[in-house]
């Protein structure tokens, strides 16, 4: 048995505000969507710039 896998990471880079609508629209609206910074809470204009996102998507009713 061969186990032998090739990883890709595959990605695009998006602006911040243009993803955060394509997620909304995702949802059609509903959802919670928070932005992380290098593992902190993020805020947009905040003084450090972060060297990667992270976004955490809650489904809402």
């Amino acid at each position: 048995v061969c186990f032998c896998f090739k990883f890709r990471l595959s990605y695009y880079p998006h602006r911040l505000e243009s993803f955060k609508e394509i997620v909304r629209a995702s949802f059609f609206g509903k959802c919670e969507h928070n932005v992380y910074g290098d593992f902190k809470q993020y805020t947009p204009g905040q003084g450090e710039v972060p060297c990667y996102f992270i976004h955490v998507v809650k489904k809402t009713t």
